[in-house]
């Protein structure tokens, strides 16, 4: 029995965490939904952005205590926002980790339409785009919502959680958004492109919309699944063809060639005509997708899955084999770099790759640390109860690294760095690469509101 098989038989017994609804990643924090329609978090919670505290969270936690009930989730950079079942949405705001004074915090929507139905919820840029009902459409028989997309909480930093209606648009079917740029579908398959990154916009133009166009940027194309990540754009048409557009996936296949290069205009990917729905990394130079069997596989490279037996289809893409068996997934969630997520068809969750800040919820070590190892082949999520007895209880006061500081370069002489719910970073290495977390996350922030700065002028 290998190490997969056997970890799998240790968690059958009963999974709080089981069954998740929804996953989604962002650049080092996750969300999903369990079977029982609770948000949960695991990572890089500070700055208030999974809405619970602000620090890492190395074992899936609860988002919220006072509201159940979550069928939506999305996860970005700088926010976290739900929707309820009620049609209720929410989002985190964003402060900078250094502000002692700033406590997590979670705002509710105002301004949508009474009885509004919320079909679908993503961050872009920092600003929440909701797609709420209007009617239906048919395909084959089966009918399906379409809608008017709304905007709110435009500035992430601030209170003001307010909708207006973006656009006269009201046959809208699917929302996506990478980094900081964003895509939508409507009912015709016809693709609606915007943001910063021109590359992204589907065209040669060598412009991009600064806000969700009614008029389409793409027609014709039939695209029914669609996913933008920090440098590509992946859509799957009526025929389950992939097609891309973008900074392409500039990894290298298993047979050495290069994946896909850059392309200003939609590409078909070959070899990719099976596709049910695609995930793109935020960054990275892979994306994860399912095929019509539900099979998952890899297009571009990621050296990081080493440990698995995985199979060049056509010198296209790459499919993972345990004890010969193909892995299958009801859920995916692709986030920065190289972290994957999965759900297979016993509704356990799965993860993988880098785990930088705990991302992947995989707890801690028999020390008492936290566990932030890359895996290099998928480990079943189990909740802390699960753990046995060495799990300790991360402190709300600064964690330590070799120099005495924290994560932030902050002093914290005062703190028993001895305590190892403590001095989880080991050594300077990591605590430097703390350091340049916040100095990252802090230069997000102010890149998104200059943005926000020039779209009021």
């Amino acid at each position: 029995m290998n190490k997969l098989t056997l970890l799998a038989a240790v968690v059958t017994c009963s999974n709080a965490l089981a069954n998740p609804t929804a996953l989604d990643r962002a650049f080092d924090h996750t969300l999903y939904i369990d079977a029982d329609r609770n948000a949960y978090a695991m990572g890089d919670c500070r700055s208030g952005v999974c809405g619970l505290h602000s620090r890492e969270a190395y074992n899936p936690e609860p988002v919220w205590t006072g509201v159940s009930n979550v069928k939506q989730i999305s996860a970005s950079d700088v926010r976290s926002a739900f929707v309820t079942d009620d049609n209720r949405a929410f989002v985190t705001r964003w402060f900078n980790s250094l502000d002692t004074t700033s406590t997590p915090e979670i705002l509710e929507v105002t301004g949508l339409p009474s009885g509004a139905e919320i079909i679908d919820a993503e961050l872009v840029l920092g600003a929440l785009y909701l797609l709420v009902k209007s009617g239906e459409y048919t395909v084959d028989g089966q009918a399906y919502p379409r809608g008017q997309i709304y905007k709110a909480a435009e500035d992430f930093r601030g209170t003001d959680a307010s909708a207006t209606r973006v656009n006269s648009n009201a046959n809208y079917i699917a929302i996506s958004g990478g980094r900081l740029d964003g895509a939508a579908l409507d009912m015709y398959g016809n693709a609606y492109t915007w943001g910063r990154d021109a590359k992204l916009s589907g065209t040669d133009a060598g412009t991009v919309a600064q806000e969700l166009p009614s008029e389409p940027t793409l027609s014709g194309y039939g695209f029914r699944n669609i996913s933008v990540s920090g440098k590509t754009t992946v859509a799957v048409d009526s025929n389950n063809q992939a097609w891309y557009w973008g900074v392409g996936y500039t990894g290298y296949r298993m047979d050495g060639v290069k994946a896909l290069p850059e392309s200003l205009t939609p590409a078909m990917m070959p070899g990719l005509d099976d596709v049910k729905r695609v995930y793109g990394s935020a960054t990275g130079p892979h994306m994860m997708f399912t095929s019509m069997d539900d099979e998952l596989r890899l297009v571009g490279w990621n050296n990081l899955f080493y440990e698995y037996d995985r199979r060049t289809i056509d010198g296209q893409y790459v499919a993972f084999y345990q004890d010969g068996l193909p892995l299958r997934a009801t859920q995916v969630a692709e986030g920065f770099g190289d972290s994957t997520l999965y759900s297979d068809f016993s509704g356990q969750l799965w993860a993988a790759s880098g785990n930088r800040y705990g991302k992947l919820g995989l707890g801690f070590l028999e020390d008492g640390s936290p566990d932030t190892m890359e895996r290099h082949a998928f480990e079943p999520v189990v909740p802390p109860v699960l753990r046995g007895p060495t799990r300790v209880t991360q402190p709300e006061t600064p964690v330590c690294d070799e120099d005495g500081n924290n994560g932030h370069g902050n002093d914290v002489s005062g703190v028993d760095c001895s305590n190892p719910g403590l001095a989880h970073r080991s050594d300077k290495a990591q605590g430097a690469a703390a350091r340049a977390k916040s100095r990252q996350a802090d230069l997000i922030a102010k890149q998104l509101e200059a943005n926000l700065a020039r779209k009021r002028k």
